[in-house]
């Protein structure tokens, strides 16, 4: 028997909140606090490492840059 809830957000639960807050700053690129990572996530100084842009993030980010190099040409070619 398959039982769904609907609960009104994160509002109220601790945990939930502070999660809540740590995606907030992810989203706008700030770092996670070096005591909240995993150890496998530090370098031996103990200084959290730089994890590896992901394939996907690396094309999205040279399509864009493309793009805007196409609009430029043809924003300044004569017509």
């Amino acid at each position: 028997k398959l039982v769904i809830r609907w609960s009104a957000g994160h509002i109220g639960i601790p945990d939930n909140e502070q999660a809540d807050e740590q995606d907030e700053r992810a989203a706008r690129g700030e770092p996670s606090d070096p005591h909240l990572l995993p150890t496998s996530l530090h370098s031996p100084t103990n200084m959290p490492i730089t994890l590896p842009a992901s394939k996907s993030a690396i094309k999205q980010n040279f399509n864009t840059s493309i793009n805007e190099e196409e609009r430029t040409v043809l924003r300044s070619s004569p017509r």
